[in-house]
């Protein structure tokens, strides 16, 4: 049993002298990073732009994760713990060159919860701003 491959990627297996059977080359199609359309269409060819989305991603969860801290998730350090995992899982991600699918969710849930933490903090020090006006 012999196999060649031609220049345009169909496979072809002799066996015998008598038969010849061919294959076509597997074509892939585009990429889908989560199944969900919107996401996939602001995503685009991730692979491609690996190095862009590292710098948003380092921007984005730099800025939350700062804002985060800074209205006051330093006094509980329950809070802190909830901002510092995310944070350093997605930037371990990363440093580490992770598949991009990973890296964007890692990145996608730390800025939630950052968000999450900067809404609560806002909400809870309107209160006392309240009574001051």
């Amino acid at each position: 049993m012999s196999q060649s491959t031609s220049i345009t990627g169909s496979k072809t297996t002799t066996v015998g002298k008598e038969v010849h059977v061919s294959t076509p080359a597997k074509v892939k199609g585009p990429e889908e990073f989560s199944g969900i359309k919107w996401l996939d269409a602001l995503v685009g060819e991730y692979n491609f732009n690996r190095y862009g989305i590292y710098a948003i991603a380092l921007l984005l969860i730099g800025v939350l994760a700062g804002t985060a801290v800074g209205l006051g998730a330093m006094t509980s350090p329950v809070e802190i713990a909830i901002l510092i995992i995310p944070t350093m899982a997605s930037l371990v991600m990363i440093l580490a060159v992770a598949p991009m699918r990973i890296l964007l969710w890692t990145v996608i849930i730390a800025c939630i919860i950052d968000i999450c933490v900067i809404i609560y903090h806002l909400v809870s020090w309107s209160e006392p701003m309240a009574t001051l006006f």
